[in-house]
């Protein structure tokens, strides 16, 4: 079982103004940030979450953060989960929870939600983002993540917390996976392909990008279904014994999500891989369909489009680095021993002087 670190409680004071007029006199409201509690549940479903896409998850954010809570406060759920709730007077005002995720256990922002009434929640946001950091510091963590729709109110309050875009990306979606017409030549992802589809990745995504995400090879492992319903397989297309297409998709009970890269030399079979993931997922289930293209991926757009994806939603991708290197002069005094040697005489070179113990220099 994963050892429970004892995060620190965060108390503060906030200062809120009302939403409709700049002349409003400025109130003061104590916060207090800490663990969530079981009181929680019920005051934490009725606010809405700044982060996740609605279209494809009608109110499924008030749904995760009850189980996201649970999870918390149940020591035998594995604990991949970070919930902290800021409370004004006892009562929740606002609530932030982390996914913990890879060996590396980073720390992703999955919800994140204020309610203040006519009063901006920017305040409550940004306390809830500085303890989420300390936290993770504190953890040992290096990096926290989060994704940010363009045109959600929080994004100021992300940048002024320190979380810097790294990329963005347009999530296109459909009420099920379309199937391009034409042959396929791609096929499904084996446990050895791991190796293959990271150096694809390697040579198809931009370098600051692959910096900020840090990935290692095991981001590509498939995965079985677990708890939550979600199953994770990819499809490949190859050019001899060299992956230069891959999609993985995330299959929910609410929607199918596929991410893919292409070679930059064998953009063509683009189409391929689409119809490859396409036919194979056609048998199952019928569900709603998502595409994540980014930004360095854009000429994909249209193609996408073509076949019956329609754009729903724009986000940028942020980092956040818990630790930063730091150049400072070394300022250090090293004393030497006074313990001198008398000097000797000086010696030619040992290899002029015969070795009489050595019997190879004896004369035959």
């Amino acid at each position: 079982m994963r050892t429970r670190f004892a995060h620190p409680v965060r108390r503060s004071h906030v200062e809120l103004r009302s939403g409709g007029s700049s002349a409003t006199a400025a109130m003061h409201l104590a916060v207090r940030v800490d663990r969530s509690r079981w009181a929680d549940l019920s005051g934490l479903r009725s606010q809405i979450s700044q982060l996740s896409p609605h279209d494809f998850d009608p109110g499924g954010p008030a749904y995760h953060r009850a189980i996201a809570v649970l999870r918390a406060l149940l020591p035998f759920t594995g604990y991949d989960q970070r919930v902290f709730v800021a409370r004004s007077g006892g009562r929740p005002v606002g609530s932030i929870v982390f996914q913990v995720l890879g060996p590396d256990q980073r720390w992703v922002v999955s919800d994140i939600s204020a309610n203040l009434g006519v009063y901006a929640v920017d305040p409550v946001i940004e306390e809830l983002l500085h303890h989420g950091v300390v936290a993770a510091g504190l953890e040992g963590t290096k990096r926290l993540y989060a994704h940010v729709p363009t045109s959600s109110p929080v994004l100021a309050s992300f940048r002024r917390c320190g979380f810097a875009p790294y990329t963005s990306e347009t999530i296109l979606g459909a009420p099920s996976m379309p199937v391009p017409t034409g042959p396929t030549q791609g096929r499904r992802q084996l446990s050895a392909d791991v190796w293959s589809i990271h150096q694809l990745y390697l040579a198809s995504v931009p370098r600051q990008v692959q910096y900020a995400e840090a990935l290692t090879s095991h981001h590509w492992d498939i995965e079985r279904q677990g708890w939550s319903g979600t199953t994770r397989n990819g499809w490949l297309v190859e050019d001899g014994y060299q992956a230069v297409g891959y999609a993985k998709v995330a299959s929910s009970p609410r929607a199918h999500t596929l991410e893919f890269m292409m070679h930059p030399d064998h953009r063509k079979r683009f189409p391929d891989l689409m119809g490859t993931v396409a036919r194979d997922l056609q048998g199952r289930l019928a569900r709603p369909a998502r595409v994540i293209v980014r930004n360095y991926q854009q000429e994909y757009l249209t193609y996408l489009q073509d076949i019956g994806f329609v754009v729903q939603l724009e986000q940028e991708l942020h980092v956040k680095y818990t630790t930063a290197p730091v150049r400072a002069p070394a300022n250090v005094s090293v004393t030497f021993a006074s313990d001198l040697k008398e000097p000797v005489g000086k010696r030619v070179p040992t290899f002029l002087v015969e070795n009489a113990s050595d019997s190879s220099s004896e004369a035959s």
